[in-house]
């Protein structure tokens, strides 16, 4: 399975946990799995790949709280009206000092029905990933054969 891992990051938070799962899910014998910062993605990266995991912080966006990355608002827009008949996933990162904790989970779920992608599994939330790594990992490590196996 060809699995790419699309990411953004303002404090390396997201970036350490995809470097973990691209780890995790080859330790899985998962071998094919690229990274791919959101800026640099498109319809053809995704087109490459069957499971497409998308991960993201959240953030104050546009006066919006809990939303995606910037480089996510503008993948959005980028791929705006493209279809993609697709295995996706989703994870969000936040913590508690927005109202809405790891709200960008949310706004990637709706993404991935725009997109006409098939979300396989639940989202993944991982409120105060660096206040609590070693848990948040162990979350993610957990998580991850839930949506191979989807």
């Amino acid at each position: 399975m060809k699995i790419l891992i699309i990411y953004a990051t303002y404090s390396t938070g997201t970036l350490t946990m995809a470097e973990n799962a691209i780890q995790f899910l080859k330790d899985m014998g998962q071998a094919d799995v690229k990274l791919l910062r959101a800026d640099k993605a498109q319809g053809v990266d995704i087109m490459e790949h069957d499971l497409i995991i998308m991960a993201s912080p959240s953030w104050m966006v546009n006066k919006m709280d809990g939303m995606p990355h910037e480089y996510f608002v503008a993948l959005m827009e980028r791929l705006n009206g493209q279809q993609f008949d697709k295995k996706f996933a989703v994870i969000g990162l936040g913590d508690e000092s927005y109202a809405k904790v790891c709200g960008s989970a949310d706004h990637l779920v709706e993404y991935v029905q725009q997109l006409g992608g098939t979300l396989v599994g639940e989202p993944l939330r991982l409120e105060g990933f660096y206040f609590n790594k070693p848990h948040r990992l162990e979350e993610l490590k957990a998580w991850l054969p839930t949506i191979l196996s989807a």
